[in-house]
């Protein structure tokens, strides 16, 4: 039987207003889709628990909080401190209609990496079911991935295509780097025991 561990994790998404950052949170969550647009104002937090396996004998019971940001740009930099901080990973989100919202990420990114630190960022293109009315070649979008050094996804929150693929991998993400973070400090305690 594994051994279980908990976790308190904070996810974080942004980009641009519209590109379906609150339908690709409820799809996952409540796995439901809304037709209907509503804007976000200012950051909605939605919570759901998850187990997510460490190696053979490890299983993780994560609660992780995951923030929608507003995506109207002049917001962007009053909120970056506020929700950002803390983040264990970011998912950076844009609409495969809309040219403008892939290359607002060239913005968004770096400022919430510039808070949140070294921790995963992943990109996802949603909107994967309108693709006949797609304004980008895919190579568009391995180049903001190679700039960031980011996996990167094709999403459907209408449909729910690699929606909960998604979401699966930065838990596995977040959950690699925290065993392996919390491995450096035992070595580098072990070390320093060995030197005093």
């Amino acid at each position: 039987m594994p051994t279980v561990r908990r976790m308190k994790t904070k996810l974080t998404l942004l980009g641009e207003g519209g590109v379906g950052k609150t339908s690709l949170i409820r799809r996952f969550v409540l796995n439901e889709y809304q037709e209907t647009y509503l804007h976000t104002v200012g950051t909605r937090v939605s919570k759901i628990e998850l187990a997510v396996p460490y190696g053979a004998d490890v299983e993780v019971q994560m609660d992780l909080s995951i923030f929608d940001i507003m995506g109207q740009r002049g917001f962007k930099d009053l909120i970056r401190e506020t929700y950002y901080h803390g983040s264990q990973a970011l998912m950076a989100v844009c609409d495969i209609t809309r040219e403008d919202s892939l290359y607002a990420l060239n913005e968004w990114i770096p400022s919430a990496l510039e808070i949140a630190g070294d921790v995963p960022m992943y990109i996802l293109v949603n909107k994967k079911d309108l693709a006949d009315r797609r304004a980008f070649p895919d190579e568009a979008v391995q180049r903001l991935a190679e700039t960031f050094g980011s996996p990167y996804a094709f999403t459907s929150a209408r449909t729910g295509e690699f929606v909960e693929d998604a979401f699966n991998a930065v838990a596995i993400e977040i959950v690699d780097r925290a065993f392996r973070t919390e491995q450096a400090r035992a070595v580098d305690r072990g070390l320093r025991e060995k030197v005093l």
